[in-house]
């Protein structure tokens, strides 16, 4: 079963420059994709990190992932989903549930607290959200994320413009 594992390293962050989120998703034979996610509202450093597990969550549930390892340096965060703290503000608890909803779709879902070192990668990427597109790989996707995941969707959507799902599925 060790084979089957995927893994997830997720970091978001938040400061006057801008918000972000920056993703690696390794599958079990290594291949490794890369994400990065630009925010265009004000976040929190505590919302960029559970967007940044949200969108992880809902990129690798589009790919069928049975069995996923998740890496995040964020101890509120996960302490949070593992239920070692306790969520009081009404975001949290939204983002909370938001997150528990994703991980039902999975047979197995660890989350680890990882060291910031251990991060680097991520972290490295989610810098690349705060920059301009033009300076990313051509094997990274930059995405400006218009909302809060967790705000109710509009019943009519004219956005047809491809998303990130399409862009993985078409690398695929």
């Amino acid at each position: 079963m060790t084979d089957e594992w995927w893994v997830l390293h997720v970091d978001g962050s938040s400061n006057t420059t801008g918000s972000g989120v920056g993703l690696i998703l390794t599958s079990p034979d290594g291949v490794v994709m890369e994400y990065v996610l630009q925010f265009g509202f004000f976040a929190s450093n505590n919302e960029a990190e559970y967007e940044a597990l949200v969108t992880g969550l809902r990129m690798v549930k589009v790919l069928s992932v049975r069995y996923l390892r998740v890496h995040s340096d964020s101890q509120l965060i996960v302490g949070q989903i593992q239920g070692e703290y306790e969520v009081q503000e009404p975001n949290m608890i939204k983002y909370l549930q938001n997150v528990k909803d994703l991980a039902s779709n999975f047979a197995t879902m660890n989350i680890q607290q990882i060291s910031r070192m251990e991060n680097v990668w991520a972290d490295l990427l989610l810098k690349l959200a705060m920059l301009n597109a033009a300076n990313l790989k051509r094997s990274s996707y930059l995405e400006i994320l218009k909302k809060l995941s967790i705000e109710e969707p509009s019943v009519m959507q004219t956005d047809l413009e491809l998303s990130w799902i399409d862009l993985i599925l078409h690398y695929l």
